[in-house]
């Protein structure tokens, strides 16, 4: 069996670590994927002030508290979801979020450094519409698989899923979106996660 030079295992490499840290995204082969910080959503160096779990429909809510355990700079977000009694699986949910005052017209990911306190955490990511009353909300979801290492995730706002409702083709209008939020993929499991450097990203050209 002919054996694979160095330069070609080199590719393969860069190929297979540029899927791994895209978060799942695909790029074509050979593509090494480059890409430009729009915004910084949170990066948690002043605290985490802006973020609220008061909206979840729990009894004992998100907790978040501002580590050291950071994986950039020297500040992160470590947050605690409570599980929920199994007879209010259907019922309970928890929503913890950090409003975004103007999504960028060209940005095209959200990008964050994430890790769990156990191996395969599912977790959901959302990006929500809201502007004016509350009528006007619309939620789109992405789950995610968390391990107890760091690493850093980029989702295509594309990769996000309408929550509700009959129309499953609904899009994302990035021009409303108005904040980010973490919940529990399940309520009835407690969950530690510790989340750093939220950013807003579009593919580099160059």
């Amino acid at each position: 069996m002919a054996r694979k030079s160095p330069a070609l295992k080199f590719r393969f490499a860069v190929a297979v670590a540029a899927l791994l840290v895209g978060g799942g995204s695909a790029f074509p082969a050979g593509h090494e994927a480059k890409f430009q910080s729009l915004k910084v959503v949170a990066d948690f160096e002043e605290g985490i002030d802006d973020w609220d779990g008061t909206m979840s429909n729990v009894k004992k809510k998100p907790l978040i508290e501002a580590v050291d355990d950071a994986k950039v700079g020297a500040r992160a977000a470590k947050i605690t979801f409570y599980a929920s009694p199994e007879d209010r699986k259907n019922i309970d949910w928890t929503l913890l979020y950090c409003p975004i005052d103007q999504w960028p017209a060209d940005g095209e990911l959200v990008s964050f450094w994430i890790k769990s306190t156990a191996e395969k955490t599912l977790l959901h990511v959302k990006l929500s519409e809201m502007r004016g009353n509350h009528n006007n909300y619309e939620g789109f979801q992405k789950e995610i698989e968390v391990s107890a290492s760091w690493q850093q995730l980029r989702i295509p706002l594309s990769e996000f899923v309408y929550l509700w409702g009959h129309a499953k083709d609904k899009m994302l209008q990035k021009e409303n979106i108005s904040n980010i939020s973490f919940s529990q993929a399940d309520v009835t499991k407690e969950l530690t996660i510790v989340v750093d450097q939220i950013e807003i990203l579009k593919e580099s050209k160059e």
